[in-house]
C-alpha cells in the first residue's frame, strides 16, 4: 500500500498531509502476506500479528482473506488496527474473525468530526458511528482509542455524548489519547493534563467502560534519575501523564526504597497533582 493511503487526512496525522481516498484495492497478494509473516515466527516468538497500514489497512480489499490464511496456516492471533470508517461497508464482517480489532474515535458530532478528520467525501459520522456498532456486535473483541485536540472535541459535553454512544456499543475496552508527534495542521495540540482526566472521568461514567489514560504513555515506565528522583518525576509528568502503579514501578527501578510514600509526599506538597479516574490515579503537572 502507498504511504499515507488513508480515508480520512486527520488533522493531528504524523505522517503529513494526502488527499483520503475510499477506493478498495488489492495491494498485495495473501500468499505473499503469509510467507513474510512465515519467515518472521520461526524465528520471533510472536503473540499477535498485527496488521496496520501507513494508512488504513482495511482500504486493502482482500484483508478479510488475509486474517484468515494468518489464522489457519499461521496459527497465530491477529489484531487489526483501522480508523474504523468502512465498517459498515462490509469491513466489519470481513475482519470479524481478527481476535483484536480497534478503532479511533474522536467525536460523533459531523462538524467536529469533519474538522478533525477531513474524510473522504461519501463518508459522514453517523455511517461512521453505524459501523463501530456493526464491528463491535460482530468482533470477538473490539476496542476504542479516543483521541483528543486541544479547544475541538475536549469539553465535558464532548465526553457525555460521546459516552452515551460507546454505551450502546459492544466494547471491549476504551483509552483516551492525544496526539504525541506534531501532526500536519500546526494549530493541532494536546489538551492540558487536567482536562483530559476530566474528559476520561465523564467519559468512564456516563458509558459504563473503565477508560485508560495512554497520554505520553510508554509500554514501560519513564527512567527516574536516581540522585534526585523526586524531581526528575515531576519532569516526567510536566509532560506525561502516569498511573500511579507506572510511577510506583519507576521509583522502585530508580532504587527508591519507599516509592509509595515518596509519591504522596510529591502530592501533598503540590509538587504534583493526582486525579482518580476510575479505579486508576493518574499524575500530573501543571506548570
Amino acid at each position: 500500500m502507498p504511504f499515507k493511503t488513508c480515508t480520512w487526512n486527520c488533522v493531528y496525522c504524523y505522517l503529513g498531509y494526502a488527499q483520503p481516498v475510499v477506493e478498495r484495492r488489492r495491494w498485495i497478494e495473501e500468499r505473499v502476506v503469509v510467507e513474510k509473516v512465515l519467515e518472521k515466527v520461526r524465528s520471533v516468538h510472536t503473540d499477535y500479528v498485527t496488521l496496520v497500514g501507513i494508512g488504513e489497512p482495511t482500504l486493502a480489499s482482500n484483508i478479510g482473506r488475509v486474517v484468515e490464511l494468518l489464522k489457519s496456516e499461521v496459527g497465530v492471533r491477529v489484531a487489526v488496527l483501522s480508523n474504523g470508517s468502512l465498517f459498515n461497508r462490509g469491513v466489519a464482517f470481513e475482519v470479524s474473525e481478527a481476535d483484536y480489532i480497534k478503532a479511533t474515535i474522536t467525536s460523533v458530532d459531523e462538524d467536529k468530526w469533519r474538522v478533525l478528520h477531513n474524510p473522504a467525501a461519501p463518508l459522514n459520522a453517523e455511517e461512521f458511528v453505524e459501523g463501530l456498532w456493526l464491528a463491535s456486535r460482530a468482533a470477538k473483541s473490539f476496542h476504542l482509542e479516543v483521541m483528543l485536540v486541544d479547544g475541538v472535541n475536549d469539553s465535558p459535553e464532548d465526553a457525555a455524548r460521546l459516552g452515551s454512544v460507546i454505551r450502546e456499543l459492544g466494547v471491549t475496552s476504551v483509552a483516551v489519547n492525544t496526539p504525541f508527534r506534531p501532526g500536519w495542521a500546526r494549530w493541532v495540540n494536546p489538551p492540558a493534563p487536567e482536562r483530559v482526566l476530566r474528559f476520561a472521568s465523564i467519559l468512564e461514567r456516563v458509558s459504563g467502560h473503565r477508560v485508560e489514560v495512554l497520554t505520553g504513555r510508554g509500554l514501560r515506565p519513564p527512567r527516574i534519575d536516581p540522585s534526585k528522583p523526586g524531581e526528575s518525576l515531576a519532569e516526567i509528568v510536566s509532560t506525561h501523564i502516569l498511573s500511579w502503579s507506572e510511577a510506583v514501578e519507576a521509583l522502585r527501578e530508580a532504587g527508591v526504597e519507599n516509592p509509595e510514600d515518596t509519591l504522596r509526599e510529591l502530592v501533598e506538597t503540590g509538587v504534583v497533582k493526582a486525579r482518580r479516574v476510575g479505579s486508576e490515579t493518574y499524575l500530573y503537572r501543571e506548570d
